[in-house]
């Protein structure tokens, strides 16, 4: 027995302890409400961003006529790829701005194809003419393919800017 009248001390062992806030139920919801808000930011900025004003098909064929770097082609082969990508940027506006069916067809089927369509005859002649330059890469030299397809590139720019529509004016 203990005679002192003294009572004995005792010490906690344990350390004061409080819960983060990030681990707390209400921590965890809005921690989660933020994650769904950022998604929802992203995901609004990505549909926003598509609905960008719509290229028309002039304007397209135009700034891929522009970019198209005769300064690159030094051989044959370079003429052979340019004149491949000119043939497809054509054949891909008419198929943009009238819906016909021109990507899958050769030069000539093209020809026989627009003209059947009743195209302009002035711009079939100016593609029947731009697609015989295609065939000169296996006869002239350098300098004459390079003139050649400067000339056939500026003739695929006119025709995009013949075929395009007369906007309307208002009275």
């Amino acid at each position: 027995m203990n005679t002192n009248n003294q009572t004995p001390d005792f010490y906690e062992i344990y350390d004061y302890y409080t819960t983060p806030f990030y681990q707390t139920t209400v921590g965890k919801i809005i921690l989660i409400l933020l994650a769904l808000c950022l998604l929802g930011a992203i995901v609004y900025f990505v549909i926003t961003r598509r609905k960008k004003r719509k290229i028309e098909p002039w304007e397209w064929a135009t700034h891929e006529l522009t970019h198209l770097n005769l300064a690159t082609c030094k051989n044959k082969d370079d003429y052979k790829k340019f004149y491949f990508t000119l043939s497809s940027i054509i054949k891909k506006y008419l198929h943009k701005r009238y819906a016909w069916q021109t990507e899958d067809k050769t030069d000539e089927e093209l020809v026989s194809f627009l003209h059947a369509q009743g195209f302009e005859l002035q711009s079939l002649e100016m593609i029947k003419k731009m697609s015989e330059g295609s065939l000169w890469i296996k006869f002239a030299n350098e300098d004459a393919l390079k003139t050649q397809a400067e000339t056939d590139l500026a003739t695929a720019l006119k025709i995009v800017q013949q075929t395009k529509p007369i906007p309307a004016k208002d009275s």
